[in-house]
């Protein structure tokens, strides 16, 4: 097949290609397995300028010679501008920072399966490893269909903050993996036979807060009430959880420069309403979830809310869009549909509890480096740490980190994931 690159003298010959800027799609051996147990079965390649076709080169298929991995992380470390679909699963594969992720601030992008990739997942539903007998043929159709869908992304002015930090972050964090007890396992999901599981987190969502699913689990809501989270136990000698009090209070209250004046909001309430902390809280949450009650409108904060609402809205139909301060990512007007005051508040708090944690989480691995504990877990108001005795220590940096950035919180341990 004049497409398939399988010998080094092939490859040698396709690097004086002159190849500037390409886009590249890993075929993993499966892609209903975790990147983290999968490998390298073809990866396709294609020129972005003045090419009328992709190529694939061969690393581990049936109807191929092979080519080790090693030769292709050297070609692709010398071509100046790499195009891919998926950046954070590229670092799985091949650790290349350089790569421009062309997927994000899309609308979600599918892979264009062929027919023949149904029928044989379908047939092959547990093999791990079922790219490997379906058609080189059949898989080139597929990227090239890839390349076609994607080329009018395919720009270096992509967001910086969710192309090089975002990817890092969530990768470090799925590789980590969580320890189970595989018999509570089994008893609220399915039989695993692994010790850990792994996650996989999607940050390519309308708002940017990330989803969590993998295998038909959804990790970013696990219902405490079922008792599944005591599945989830310490490879260490516990679980530590870092839990922002107030999280999107505060969020908003740094966003439109509110004076806390060094209380907790909650107590703010309470002494403006007259009311006790609990309803202090439901007075919180349903005015900051939709219109601002009438009988509230006084009230200083969401006095402040209700006029950063209407800023926003101001400036996202006057300016056709509106930013956020940490990553820079922006809501386009035109790309978004039944858009109110209220909904566009909500995607704004959503965006900038993504940004801030993830440079929270950047700290936090700087801590972590070369340690045994790791950070497993992370949900939009929290982050676990799977903690090792040895390295007490940690929690008091850890603290250090949301100090740095002005937002209370409070500290669990356990055993479990069911804190």
């Amino acid at each position: 097949m004049f497409y398939v690159i399988e010998t080094l003298d092939q490859l040698e010959a396709f690097k004086t290609r002159n190849l500037q800027e390409v886009f590249i799609e890993v075929i993993p051996s499966s892609y209903y397995t975790h990147p983290i147990k999968n490998e390298v079965s073809l990866l396709y390649v294609r020129s972005v300028h003045n090419s009328k076709k992709g190529y694939v080169i061969a690393v581990n298929h049936t109807e191929a010679l092979n080519i080790n991995v090693s030769h292709i992380s050297a070609l692709l470390k010398i071509i100046p501008t790499v195009y891919v679909r998926d950046k954070k699963d590229l670092y799985y594969y091949f650790p290349l920072k350089k790569a421009i992720d062309i997927t994000f601030g899309l609308d979600k992008y599918s892979i264009p399966f062929t027919q023949t990739h149904t029928i044989y997942n379908q047939r092959f539903p547990d093999k791990n490893d079922v790219n490997r007998l379906i058609p080189i043929a059949k898989h080139y159709e597929m990227c090239e269909q890839m390349f076609h869908d994607l080329k009018p992304h395919m720009k270096s002015d992509c967001n910086d903050f969710f192309n090089t930090k975002a990817p890092l972050v969530f990768f470090g964090i799925e590789q980590s993996g969580i320890k189970i007890d595989k018999d509570l396992f089994s008893d609220h999901f399915y039989d695993e036979f692994d010790n850990y599981i792994y996650t996989q987190y999607n940050y390519k969502t309308l708002t940017t807060r990330p989803s969590n699913r993998f295998d038909g689990i959804n990790y970013a809501a696990l219902p405490k009430e079922s008792g599944c989270k005591e599945a989830f136990i310490a490879r260490n000698d516990q679980l530590i959880q870092f839990d922002f009090t107030a999280y999107h209070p505060n969020i908003v209250g740094k966003l439109m420069k509110y004076d806390f004046k060094g209380k907790n909001i909650y107590d703010i309430i309470m002494a403006e309403c007259g009311v006790d902390y609990d309803e202090a809280k439901k007075i919180v949450f349903r005015n900051m979830n939709g219109k601002i009650y009438d009988k509230y409108k006084d009230v200083t904060f969401f006095k402040e809310l209700q006029e950063y609402t209407d800023q926003l809205w101001t400036e996202f139909n006057a300016n056709g869009f509106i930013e956020d301060e940490v990553s820079k990512y922006r809501f386009y007007k035109s790309k978004l549909e039944d858009m109110n005051p209220s909904k566009l508040l909500n995607y704004r708090i959503q965006c900038a509890e993504t940004s801030v944690n993830i440079l929270m989480m950047i700290d936090m691995f700087k801590i972590l480096k070369d340690k045994k504990s790791k950070l497993i877990y992370y949900q939009y108001d929290s982050f676990t740490i799977d903690l090792d005795e040895y390295e007490e220590d940690i929690i008091k940096q850890i603290e250090t980190i949301f100090s740095k950035y002005g937002f209370p919180f409070k500290v669990k341990t356990g055993k479990t994931l069911n804190f």
